[in-house]
């Protein structure tokens, strides 16, 4: 088991100490870690956030997830009955286009920022807008610190701003590093944005918009592109 073994290294690296029970161990054990991550995660919302007496209206969620714009991945074929071999074209192409979707808990969202590969945006990424989205480009098509700050700056707060009349607005988001960045913390800090992180490797259970809207998103996404293709 490399994978097991490789976790049971960087834990003991950690500092935690294996009691000797070989992988069941490092199964169970890093199930209880987990568990009280997410204890300490739900205590933290009820200290930080509820009984501050945040609104609902100024709390919000950003993921981000990437979306192939040709049709890849495995699909049922039908052929001809008695033939052992059935082809279908697909696309080569494994480039991905990020979006950064934000939700609020009273049930609205922001609009989204797409990100795609690029050295410069080109025209024909900006036309048809009709969700009016925030259009970046990156080296390779994902979010970086320099692209979350601007998310912060141009994107989350002139759309946020209003709403919250002065009022602490919280934004909660995974940990990937490019969140985090000082320069990102410092503009939070000074307007009045409150910066929490899911703790590591419990955003498939807690990040609402994994869990919901991009399993259901990709899912028709992939049968619009499909469909596309097809005609």
């Amino acid at each position: 088991m490399p994978m097991l073994s490789s976790m049971a290294i960087t834990l003991r690296q950690k500092g935690w100490e294996d009691p000797g029970l070989g992988d069941f161990w490092i199964d169970t054990e890093m199930k209880s870690k987990l568990t009280e991550a997410v204890k300490h995660w739900f205590k933290l919302v009820r200290e930080k956030i509820h009984n501050k007496g945040i609104k609902p209206e100024n709390i919000y969620g950003m993921d981000e997830s990437g979306f192939p714009p040709s049709d890849q991945g495995m699909q049922c074929v039908v052929g001809r009955r008695g033939s052992k071999i059935q082809h279908k074209a697909g696309s080569a192409n494994q480039e991905n286009i990020t979006v950064l979707v934000t939700i609020c808990a009273n049930g609205t969202a922001l609009k989204p920022t797409v990100i795609f590969k690029g050295q410069r945006i080109l025209a024909k990424w900006t036309q048809g807008n009709i969700s009016e989205a925030l259009i970046c480009a990156s080296e390779n098509g994902w979010t970086n610190g320099g692209l979350a700050l601007n998310w912060i700056q141009k994107d989350f707060d002139p759309q946020t701003r209003e709403k919250a009349n002065g009022e602490t607005r919280v934004l909660i988001m995974d940990g990937h590093s490019s969140h985090y960045t000082a320069d990102l913390l410092e503009y939070c800090l000074a307007n009045k944005i409150e910066v929490y992180g899911y703790p590591p490797h419990c955003t498939h259970a807690l990040q609402g918009l994994n869990i919901v809207c991009f399993a259901k998103m990709k899912e028709v996404w992939k049968e619009e592109i499909h469909a596309f293709v097809m005609t």
